[in-house]
């Protein structure tokens, strides 16, 4: 478009938009705002996608080869040759691989690591030519914004061409080709490029043999070199780049004042209409005439009109309160095809969609937003225009085939701010961290620091809504809280994530703390209406070290702090800094970082490592009673259950030479961790006992044999999965009689009387006797205390023979098996009547053989399948059975009862009376008699009344005389003899 053309079309349509401001900015429709913010960027076209022209003032470039010499110009045949044979077949690119093929490209090519030019007036040509295709192509900022990189030297001989491509952006900031034209003589090779609808010719120049000429087109243009019909054809390829930041320096201040009034009309009526109508789109997508790839993509990155275009409006949307994003835009029509290739509208689907979102930076930050068509400044886009991309699926059944066509562009978005949050939350994903970092970058710039920290804002309250689920988005966030100094961005995000600070987050917070007032990073008062609750002192490092679940890490994370700020507090000391100062403000931090030690983890329990009491009773030896009662103490009540970990903890407290910890300090601390122990193993009792009774755990049954299984399937408690252990108790009760405190032995013994009263096997023989037998063994000369010990004894002992070892399993009364009673119903016929069933006879005759009680030995002829199907039914009882094969097919399966179940039961109580014996001589007849007093002689009469009845297995038959006879009887009835049987396996 020329100049004149251009100011024609402003003037005309500045008439006509200019009445149109003139009406009531409340009746305007989405569709006449559309039309406003269309018209106006329209109006601002400034170049062309591509230009071409002469060079009247070029001078001969004095150009030399390594490995020719010196090039004469014009072009002679002899130097083309000798040209052609040290260059290289040009390739092409397609996607990531680079190709030769003939067909395609038929180039040859030189590298500029080869290409000298020794005339020093050749800059200036070069300038000449920058300068005239930066004007013509409408860049913003002049020559003095962009540099020309030479590429490649480029010869066509005869036949040379290339087919229709398109540049690949070979250097960040690259956003044009321009090509210088070497006086050569030729015919043919012209450039024929095409950007969307319009397609143009570059000619060359009009006596090429003599004369220099230059051309050029922006990087996205898809372009072509006809054949060369005759001679060669001499070039110079360049990438033209932009240097970073010279844009805004370029910039120009105001532009088409004039037209001011229609942007500002229609901005306003945007925002209006949205407070009205809740349906109305809350963004506006504009489509640029260029197509922009993630590396180059930004405002000081566009092309042509598309820049001039953007920057105005972002002028106005700065003004107004809109905010102006860039994006990747793809558009999808997917339609069925009948064959006929006549398409129904009712069987389209369109879609419109964001597939990626930038800043205006060029900092990709969302992917992925769909969008209405309504939000397309533009009518009908793609009318006339090619798909970039199509998809086709064939016929399947009766379904029609498919056809998918994908237009794809690039292009801008401008959102009103009361629908900033609600469109950027529509994306798939966001990605605020390298959103944040460019934002901070912003705010080292006076003239953007107050727009970039509004946004600073808003993006921290994007990310905290949605949840902060890495460290890095942690870190990002600090970054933001430091810059602004304000912590609250930092803690009202950790109050709703589950992670925390990491290791370089933690060292940049604990660097900023020595540089500033430490008052309001370690205490803020937040709203019941910020965090839903109630209100309490809050501090970012503490919320975030609580936040570890492991107590290693948490120790790990706080000497990272501490160290990271006694390093920064020597570098930043400021002398007007009173020692009293320095020290409240040290001590201010050490007792917040000593409460997140001690706060149980929001997600589980604190975990404990081997080595971690060494470190706390470290800590406890240098820093005394304020650390034990303050840290350490409620550190052990977090992990009360880990006895071992608490018992070696108060046991090596106690035990430490030249300790700043008081024997007192050591007291209070034992009594009030038994004190929370008996309380913890008391609540798991009644817990326990609330669900189950003992009943349930140990009366067995009374009705056939299988009552002799009760005592294999008794099941551990809770309360020993746990890390509760034996040792570690006896440790404690040392303690109480070594620390004087013998006031807790009986908050000890009573939840473990509990224990042998409510739970398991288990319990009794893994837990208890080996607990009875160690305070045997250790517990010191006793006064006080020795009538709760007894009671421990006591109890535990009576329970132990009672529901451990139990009384002896009687034999069976008669032949009686207890089987499954129930009918079985087969299909005889499924295959010709599946749902005809029948009743099974056969299972019918084994129930009533199972409840026969003079019977031991049932014979079923039947073939396979049959026998199979009552073999399955002797699962789990005592019953074995074989196959005899000595009266031929169909043979015979034979079923004889047995008393497995008794003589299993019977052989598991020997061995637990064995065990008791066992296991009351390693307490000691002495220890036994101090401890068990007054019911000494009960305890053992009971345990001798159990273990009496013991009998060695024998080998005869075990069911007796009865047995023996009910065979022979049967036997007799049936008048067979046995034959020869297969055993079954």
């Amino acid at each position: 478009m020329s100049s004149s053309e251009c100011n024609t079309a402003s003037s005309s349509s500045l008439e006509s938009d200019n009445s149109t401001v003139s009406s009531t900015t409340s009746t305007k429709d989405l569709e006449d705002i559309k039309e406003e913010i269309g018209n106006y960027l329209e109006a601002i076209g400034d170049g062309f996608f591509a230009t071409s022209g002469a060079m009247p003032t070029a001078v001969n470039p004095g150009l030399f080869l390594k490995g020719l010499g010196k090039v004469g110009l014009p072009l002679s045949e002899r130097d083309a040759k000798d040209i052609a044979k040290i260059s290289r077949e040009a390739p092409f690119g397609k996607g990531t691989e680079k190709l030769i093929d003939k067909s395609v490209r038929k180039t040859w090519e030189i590298d500029p690591t080869q290409v000298e030019f020794r005339n020093p007036q050749w800059p200036k040509t070069l300038q000449y030519a920058v300068s005239k295709t930066v004007e013509q192509l409408g860049v913003l900022g002049g020559e003095s914004s962009v540099r020309a990189d030479l590429h490649k030297l480029l010869l066509y001989d005869e036949g040379g061409f290339f087919k229709t491509h398109r540049d690949t952006e070979k250097a960040p900031g690259m956003f044009a080709t321009l090509v210088i034209m070497l006086p050569s003589e030729h015919e043919g090779g012209q450039v024929v490029v095409r950007l969307g609808k319009e397609k143009r010719t570059l000619s060359n120049p009009e006596s090429n043999e003599f004369s220099y000429g230059f051309l050029a087109w922006y990087a996205d243009v898809n372009y072509s070199i006809q054949p060369v019909t005759s001679g060669y054809r001499l070039v110079l390829t360049y990438n033209l780049i932009h240097h970073s930041g010279t844009l805004d320096k370029a910039r120009p201040p105001s532009v088409l004042e004039d037209r001011n009034s229609l942007i500002d009309s229609a901005l306003t009526s945007w925002k209006k209409l949205l407070e009205d109508d809740d349906e109305a789109s809350e963004e506006l997508v504009y489509l640029f005439d260029h197509q922009y790839s993630e590396a180059n993509f930004g405002l000081d990155f566009l092309k042509g009109e598309d820049q001039v275009r953007s920057l105005h409006l972002h002028e106005a949307c700065r003004k107004h309160g809109f905010s102006m994003f860039l994006a990747h835009f793809e558009h999808s029509e997917r339609s069925k095809d009948d064959g006929d290739h006549d398409h129904d509208d009712d069987d389209e689907s369109d879609e419109w969609t964001l597939t990626k979102l930038f800043t205006t930076d060029g900092v990709c930050i969302g992917e992925h937003t769909e969008v209405e068509k309504q939000a397309i400044i533009q009518d009908n886009p793609f009318e006339g225009d090619s798909p970039d991309h199509e998809e086709s699926e064939g016929w399947l059944g009766n379904e029609d085939a498919t056809c998918t066509e994908f237009y794809r562009r690039s292009c801008l978005v401008i959102v009103p701010e009361q629908k900033y949050s609600s469109f950027l939350n529509r994306a798939g994903s966001l990605k605020t961290d390298d959103w944040t970092n460019a934002l901070l970058r912003r705010m080292d710039d006076s003239t953007q620091a107050e727009a970039a920290r509004r946004e600073l804002l808003q993006v921290c309250s994007l990310t905290t809504s949605k949840g902060v689920s890495t460290y890095g988005g942690y870190d990002s966030l600090l970054s933001v809280a430091l810059k602004l100094d304000m912590p609250s961005l930092l803690i009202s995000a950790m109050e709703k994530s589950p992670c925390g600070l990491g290791v370089e987050a933690l060292r940049k917070l604990a660097r900023a703390m020595a540089s500033r007032d430490v008052s309001p990073w370690l205490q803020v008062y937040v709203s019941v209406k910020l965090l839903g609750v109630p209100l309490s002192d809050l501090f970012s490092v503490s919320t975030s070290i609580s936040a570890i679940s492991r107590l290693g890490l948490r120790l790990g994370a706080i000497k990272i702090f501490d160290d990271e700020y006694g390093k920064a507090v020597a570098l930043h000391e400021k002398p007007d800094m009173t020692l009293e100062m320095r020290k409240y403000k040290a001590a201010e931090i050490a007792r917040y970082v000593s409460e997140a030690l001690v706060r149980e983890p929001r997600d589980g329990a604190l975990q404990i490592g081997d080595g971690d009491h060494h470190f706390l009773l470290l800590k406890a030896r240098s820093q005394g009673d304020v650390f034990v009662l303050d840290v350490l103490l409620p550190i052990c009540k977090l992990v009360v259950r880990n006895t071992d970990f608490v018992a070696s903890t108060v046991l090596q407290l106690s035990e430490i030479k030249n300790s700043r910890t008081s024997r007192s300090t050591i007291s209070v601390f034992a009594r009030d961790i038994i004190t929370v122990l008996a309380q913890e193993m008391s609540d798991h009792c009644a817990s326990k006992s609330a669900k189950e009774s003992r009943t349930d755990h140990f009366q067995p049954r009374t009705t056939g044999i299988s009552a002799y299984s009760m005592h294999t399937a008794s099941e551990t408690s809770d309360l020993y999965k746990t890390s509760m252990s034996w040792k570690a108790i006896t440790k404690l009760f040392c303690l109480c009689e070594m620390l004087e405190i013998v006031d807790r032995v009986p908050l000890l013994t009573r939840p473990l009387i509990q224990i042998a009263h409510a739970s398991g096997m288990k319990d009794l023989s893994q837990f208890l006797i080996p607990l009875l037998k160690s305070l045997a063994s250790e517990l010191p000369e006793l006064s006080d205390s020795l009538s709760h010990y007894q009671n421990l004894f006591q109890q535990v002992l009576h329970y132990y023979i009672k529901d451990h070892v139990g009384e002896k399993p009687s034999p069976p009364q008669n032949l009686v098996r207890d089987g499954n009673r129930d009918k079985c119903y087969v299909s005889r016929g499924f295959y010709s009547n599946p749902t005809e069933w029948y009743d099974c006879k056969e299972c019918t005759a084994l129930n009533d053989f199972l409840a026969a009680p003079d019977r031991t030995e049932w014979r079923y002829k039947a073939a396979e399948p049959g026998r199979k199907h009552l073999d399955r039914r002797l699962h789990n009882l005592d019953c074995n059975s074989f196959t005899d094969k000595s009266q031929g097919t169909p043979y015979t399966l034979v079923i004889r009862k047995n008393d497995k179940s008794y003589r299993d039961a019977l052989q598991h109580w020997e061995r637990r009376c064995a065990g008791a014996r066992s296991e009351f001589e390693g307490i000691g007849e002495k220890k036994l008699k101090l401890f068990l007093g007054e019911e000494y002689d009960s305890i053992m009469e009971q345990l001798s009344e159990v273990t009496n009845g013991q009998t060695k297995s024998s080998g005869q038959q075990p069911l007796g005389m009865l047995a023996a006879s009910a065979q022979n009887n049967k036997r007799a009835r049936d008048g067979v003899e046995d034959g020869p049987r297969e055993k079954r396996a």
